[in-house]
């Protein structure tokens, strides 16, 4: 039982985590490639990323919603319903978010002490933001259906070619332009393909009552994620301010977080998905037990995943001893981090299974704005960058210990914790 159960699991959310994975695997490629191009290039992509991984969680919580509705009927009407609608809003609201982005964006140099040419990739980027979001949303129900594997194969692909792209785009003299059009050019592809895949399984209407559940799941995953992000921008702004090399490194350091986060929080969706499922009380303890085995286990791994990682991007991004160094220096930051988020989504990902969105939202703004004071505070202290990521592992431990609180007060029993209300 044990073991067939954890194949099943693994089946779910080891492609899920592969595919978040290898969708922020892009950026850190670009910042890879654009690190050699000198580190004027690589502050100016960094701090243009955090702009981008924030106007992400929009068609992330999409999917999410999307995901947490079509799981919960088994009728192929209202699945693509939901799925039609999740497009159309995801639509709307990345269109909004550009002009948002627009707007702004003559502040954005100044802000972050950065090249103006930052600006020009950002642009760039935007003309393909509306691609790679609606791609987000057909992934994730492609996914649900039971083409996982296609999926994965199709970022897997794009991943290899953006890379070859970009190299090739350096290596003509393309710089950093080249780099953005390299990625559009990944995401429009991979949006064709997908829209090919789901076979026209999409109206161009929004329809009340879909549109209203969508929404309403909406609401509280895009608060649990944007109040998460800021944290990032206030950081990339104090990091900014205390020197090149210090922004480099932060910026390296920032892009492969978010890549392992992305990872772990791929996985432990795939968990939230089999929880959501669940509603045989006997069942849900069976399972409860096993997958805390499993993310003690994947803490493991993951962990030395992450310094793999760490490691081979630190060495070929920076050739500079001086950057090198304290790149390693910061390194067990980095490692504590993968550690303790890695242990939480244990319990991240079953509060998610029974759509305690309203309470993670709570957490996130709890844990925020801890994260966001104490980096401040250190970071005007001889603790300099050393501070600004203490903040994160004080944000994790905080994540941490809120959840299971709150996890054990629904009831001292996870099985009994079944409950799907926001």
């Amino acid at each position: 039982m044990e073991n067939t159960l954890v194949k099943k699991q693994l089946k779910l959310s080891l492609p899920m985590a592969f595919e978040n994975f290898i969708t922020t695997l892009m950026s850190l490629i670009d910042t890879v490639v654009v690190a050699n191009l000198g580190v004027q290039y690589l502050t100016a992509i960094g701090a243009i990323s955090v702009v981008i991984n924030i106007l992400q969680i929009i068609p992330q919580s999409f999917s999410i919603s999307n995901v947490a509705l079509i799981t919960k009927t088994e009728d192929d009407k209202i699945q693509k319903k939901y799925l039609s609608n999740s497009i159309n809003l995801c639509f709307y609201f990345s269109i909004l978010c550009i002009i948002i982005t627009l707007a702004i964006s003559p502040v954005i140099p100044s802000l972050f002490n950065i090249d103006k040419i930052g600006n020009i990739y950002l642009y760039i980027r935007l003309a393909g933001f509306i691609q790679a979001s609606l791609a987000t949303i057909m992934y994730g129900y492609l996914r649900v259906i039971g083409k996982q594997n296609i999926v994965l194969a199709i970022q897997v692909i794009s991943v290899i070619a953006n890379l070859i792209l970009d190299i090739v785009a350096c290596f003509v003299g393309g710089g950093l332009i080249g780099v953005a059009l390299s990625t559009i050019a990944i995401e429009t592809i991979s949006m064709v393909i997908c829209f090919m895949l789901i076979n026209g399984n999409t109206k161009i209407k929004l329809e009340k009552t879909e549109s209203k559940d969508i929404l309403n799941f909406f609401k509280w995953n895009f608060t649990e994620r944007i109040i998460s992000k800021v944290d990032y921008f206030v950081f990339n702004i104090l990091v900014s301010r205390m020197g090149t090399n210090e922004y480099a490194v932060h910026t390296v350091f920032i892009q492969i977080n978010d890549t392992m986060h992305a990872f772990v929080q791929g996985y432990s969706d795939g968990f939230a998905i089999s929880i959501g499922k669940i509603n045989n009380e006997e069942e849900l303890k069976i399972s409860t037990n096993i997958f805390k085995k499993m993310f003690f286990y994947s803490t493991i791994i993951f962990t030395f995943l992450m310094i793999a990682v760490s490691l081979i991007v630190i060495f070929i991004s920076f050739k500079d001893q001086s950057l090198i160094y304290l790149s390693l220096e910061l390194l067990p930051f980095l490692i504590l981090t993968t550690i303790l988020l890695t242990l939480g989504s244990y319990y991240f990902s079953h509060l998610r299974g029974i759509r305690k969105f309203k309470f993670l939202a709570i957490r996130n703004l709890i844990s925020s704005f801890l994260k966001i004071v104490i980096a401040t505070i250190l970071s005007f202290t001889i603790l300099g960058i050393f501070g600004v990521w203490t903040a994160h592992i004080v944000y994790h431990t905080s994540q941490y210990i809120i959840s299971r609180i709150y996890f054990d007060k629904l009831n001292r029993k996870p099985f009994n914790i079944k409950n799907t209300t926001l």
